[in-house]
């Protein structure tokens, strides 16, 4: 249904039944939710940047081609692709059905709460709309990124993001498939 779009999980089909409507969507197989809730390994800056970088085109894309406000940036919503290692936002069917009550800004912002709550679960915790890093050991390039979130536009924030995918090329299929293995590790007993 639709155009296809690499950071957008592909609706394949809407039934809808009495007064209620039901969504199929491409089979993903984790959300960053799941890998940083099993993953024994910290994120590193390159991680944040590539997912920073896929999830800014799919909101690019949701705002400039749909013409709609996403809403729902979490880590339960931002999927991985094992096949290609590809990053995804997934429920758009959500986004266009339902009225938001977000502005496009707000779906920038979120981006910065969302890689703050992905590289410090803790400091999310503790401020969810917060866009200060807490750690010494995250670059001054990094935390102005997030706080940049704020207050710059998407085009802004893509041109800046790092340019990661591109200077990594390959290695961003290593970084993800070293996040995927650790995260399907057993848990640890004792």
């Amino acid at each position: 249904m639709g155009d296809k779009h690499p950071n957008i999980v592909r609706l394949q089909d809407v039934f809808v039944c009495d007064l209620s409507v039901y969504s199929v969507y491409e089979s993903l197989e984790s959300s960053l939710h799941h890998i940083q809730a099993t993953c024994l390994q910290e994120i590193t800056e390159i991680e944040l940047a590539i997912i920073a970088k896929e999830v800014l085109q799919g909101i690019q894309y949701i705002h400039n081609e749909l013409n709609i406000v996403y809403g729902q940036l979490c880590t339960r919503n931002v999927l991985l692709s094992f096949y290609d290692c590809s990053i995804k936002l997934a429920n758009i069917a959500d986004s266009i059905l339902k009225p938001q009550r977000q502005s496009y800004s707000d779906d920038i912002h979120d981006i910065g709460t969302l890689l703050v709550s992905f590289k410090e679960p803790g400091t999310f915790r503790r401020n969810p709309k917060g866009l200060l890093l807490e750690k010494d050991d995250v670059s001054e390039h990094c935390k102005r990124f997030i706080q940049e979130t704020a207050t710059s536009s998407l085009k802004q924030l893509i041109n800046v993001s790092y340019q990661a995918k591109e200077k990594l090329g390959k290695d961003n299929m290593l970084i993800f498939q070293s996040m995927i293995s650790s995260s399907n590790l057993p848990d640890q007993v004792g």
